[in-house]
């Protein structure tokens, strides 16, 4: 899920996402399944593009 807020954009991927990608999300605000990237920077769409599918590979071993 993602969210647009006044002041940041967040996505909540999951907790073995965040676990997973710690290390590329230094810098960035996290929660313990969610993550606030600032509303005046570019969004990491790498990152981003990264993240996605591999919750989806956790989905479907699930």
């Amino acid at each position: 899920m993602i969210a647009g807020y006044k002041k940041h954009v967040g996505l909540y991927p999951h907790p073995t996402v965040m676990e997973k990608f710690d290390i590329e999300l230094e810098g960035y605000k996290k929660g313990k399944g969610s993550v606030q990237f600032p509303i005046n920077k570019p969004l990491p769409k790498e990152l981003i593009i990264k993240m996605v599918p591999y919750r989806v590979l956790l989905l479907e071993e699930g």
